[in-house]
């Protein structure tokens, strides 16, 4: 097993921990995955933040590790209401209506966290949406225990598999449905996520594995590489941003043009 990720074991993310199980397959080298959350009484989440498949790859043959997984982005710590909706960052911050003028100055917000307790048992209830970069730490976790040349494939179809409401998935399944809005890959909410975890080529369509209903972040395998993918995703980005947003989508225009400011904002500061 990788012992980047092993070590994560127990790492503090936000509020909480993580909370690491693999088992390996039959297939060697290839792992079942599952990270939980747990806070700070130890008590776990009830269903995994992320699960999946975690690969060594077989770099003798140019094929380096991966992970290939669902990312659930709602958590909670009581079985009577395990399925908890999260308003994400990108629901809440003030959308752009028109075309961004400014796209290397991107709006902040300092991270919050809110505990609801009260009704349905008192139990308490996380909602992301208020504890802004904890998706985003998670995902630069895993892009950190994962090698040059490797990738992280993720589905945008996890809410309908889990048949639970996702927002972040519904409007990344719809970027990639409506091809005339032209929407990057990494300005949808899934895609910034995988940005955040340190990759700059994101594709669509990845690979066919287990179905196409995938985003892929490939890790450069070498600084050639690295400015080719960052030199290529600041092109793609700043095409988009510059042209006029489709007005029978506004919302979802509104949502990616954000992100695909803070990406260039963020990337302009490196």
């Amino acid at each position: 097993m990788n012992p980047k990720l092993t070590a994560l074991q127990d790492r503090t993310l936000g509020p909480f921990s993580l909370h690491i199980q693999y088992q390996p397959r039959r297939r060697v080298g290839h792992f079942d995955l599952d990270i939980f959350l747990k806070d700070r009484e130890g008590k776990l989440s009830c269903d995994p933040s992320v699960t999946g498949i975690y690969s060594k790859g077989n770099p003798s043959n140019k094929v380096f590790s991966w992970f290939d997984i669902h990312y659930l982005d709602r958590f909670a710590f009581d079985n009577d209401n395990a399925k908890v909706p999260s308003n994400l960052p990108w629901r809440t911050r003030s959308p752009r209506t028109t075309k961004i003028d400014n796209p290397h100055s991107p709006p902040f917000r300092k991270p919050k966290v809110t505990r609801w307790s009260g009704g349905m048992g008192g139990f308490e209830t996380y909602f992301l949406s208020d504890m802004e970069g904890l998706a985003e730490g998670l995902f630069e976790m895993l892009g950190n225990c994962t090698p040059p040349g490797g990738m992280i494939i993720c589905s945008y179809i996890t809410d309908v598999a889990w048949a639970i409401e996702s927002p972040l998935h519904e409007v990344t399944r719809r970027c990639m449905a409506l091809n005339s809005l032209g929407i990057p890959p990494a300005a949808t909410p899934l895609g910034r996520l995988l940005v955040a975890a340190g990759f700059c080529n994101i594709k669509s369509g990845a690979y066919d594995v287990q179905g196409s209903s995938r985003l892929a972040g490939e890790k450069a395998l070498d600084k050639e590489y690295e400015e080719r993918f960052r030199q290529g995703l600041i092109k793609q980005l700043e095409e988009y941003v510059g042209r006029d947003p489709h007005p029978e989508y506004q919302h979802i225009e509104d949502i990616c043009r954000t992100n695909a400011g803070e990406i260039l904002g963020q990337m302009s500061m490196k």
